[in-house]
Formats: structure tokens, sequence, C-alpha cells
């Protein structure tokens, strides 16, 4: 486990390592610069897996469980009113390495971007 980042499932902890290797650092405060991630970060009635609240950016790590029927409609209520919070919010399927690292990739690419603004 990198340091500083909480011990998740292996979906999430995939997720922290992949954070890690591109410099992506955990974030302990609201005054941390816009790039520090956050790891269940409450925001209404949820808790993001990860969370850029600076940027309004959120990622969850799905494994299996979110293939479930009942994961899937929860999942679309929860995005849903995420979105109309003006969160964007990313979903990386985590039962694969290098899809994962792929997906992961592509959401940093918008933080970044993000961030620049």
């Amino acid at each position: 486990m990198a340091a500083g980042w909480a011990d998740g499932n292996q979906g999430e902890n995939r997720i922290v390592r992949l954070l890690s290797s591109v410099g992506i650092k955990p974030a302990y405060s609201e005054a941390a610069p816009p790039l520090d991630c956050f790891q269940q970060y409450a925001v209404g009635p949820y808790t993001l897996d990860f969370a850029w609240p600076k940027l309004k950016i959120a990622l969850e790590a799905d494994g299996s469980v979110h293939r479930f029927v009942s994961s899937v409609i929860h999942d679309r209520e929860r995005d849903a009113w995420l979105r109309d919070h003006g969160w964007l919010v990313f979903r990386v399927d985590t039962g694969t390495k290098k899809g994962s690292a792929v997906q992961l990739h592509r959401v940093l690419t918008v933080v970044h971007a993000l961030a620049r603004c």
C-alpha cells in the first residue's frame, strides 16, 4: 500500500498504486492542491472511493459486485445525484489490471486538464 492511503479493497488498492505511480498524492485537508486526491470522500449522502473536490471529479473503483442489477440501479441513481450537484463521475472497472490502468489514464487526463483551468 502506498504511504498515506487507506487500505481499501483489492480494486481500490490497485487504483491507489496506479495513482501513486503517476505522482498523485493523498489529500488530508481541503487546503490540499487540486491534484491531490481524497480517498473515501463524503459528498451529501454518499462516500466516493476517490475524489478531487476542487475539480468536482469522482472516481469509483468498480469490482464485480457492480455488475449485479441492484448495484447498477444504485450506481445510476448515485451518479445522477452527483451530476445534479456538479460532479463528473468516472467508473473504473478494477476487474482487470490492464483495463483499469487504461481507464484511469483517461480519468487523469481530465483531472490534469481541469486543474490547469
